[in-house]
């Protein structure tokens, strides 16, 4: 009997672990001190947050949508297009794929991360900017999906943001 109950909770670990290799997973990488609320209410009274994304895929537009969907306790739009906010040096950069050896406040300053592709998992870097000044990183990965418009990526990004922007709470 006891045999059979600590083969039973050796499977449970192992199960337990592997999901967690499967899972995504997001750390902040730097925060501002004071978080983001300062910006936050400006942002989200003077129309739609810019996010800006790094590459060809996924589409900017998916990016933006998926992103801003973690932000809570804040009714916020995000867009991809400088011109359709009225705080353009207040932003989100995406990159995909970028290496976690890359500075993100070379992200802020307008440099943009080489791309070192891991063909197990996506890794992404978000940043929130004023313009040259980083307020706050957060990396993120999973498991390599097949498309990076799949709901998993925009699951990612949204748990990206939530993690970023709740630290300000």
């Amino acid at each position: 009997m006891l045999r059979k109950l600590m083969t039973g909770a050796v499977a449970l670990v192992a199960g337990l672990a592997a999901a967690c290799e499967e899972a995504p997973r997001s750390t902040v990488v730097y925060m501002r001190p004071g978080g983001l609320e300062p910006f936050l209410a400006g942002i989200a009274a003077g129309g739609p947050l810019l996010v800006e994304t790094v590459g060809d895929e996924p589409p900017p537009e998916f990016t933006a949508d998926s992103f801003v969907k973690g932000i809570r306790g804040r009714v916020m739009t995000a867009t991809s297009d400088p011109a359709q906010t009225t705080h353009p040096e207040f932003r989100v950069r995406v990159a995909y794929d970028a290496p976690q050896s890359f500075n993100p406040n070379r992200f802020c300053a307008g440099e943009v991360p080489p791309t070192e592709r891991d063909i197990a998992r996506l890794q992404v870097l978000a940043v929130f900017c004023q313009g040259d000044v980083l307020h706050a990183a957060v990396i993120g990965s999973m498991p390599r999906p097949d498309n990076l418009t799949d709901l998993s990526v925009a699951a990612l990004l949204s748990q990206i943001s939530r993690q970023m922007f709740s630290e300000s709470a």
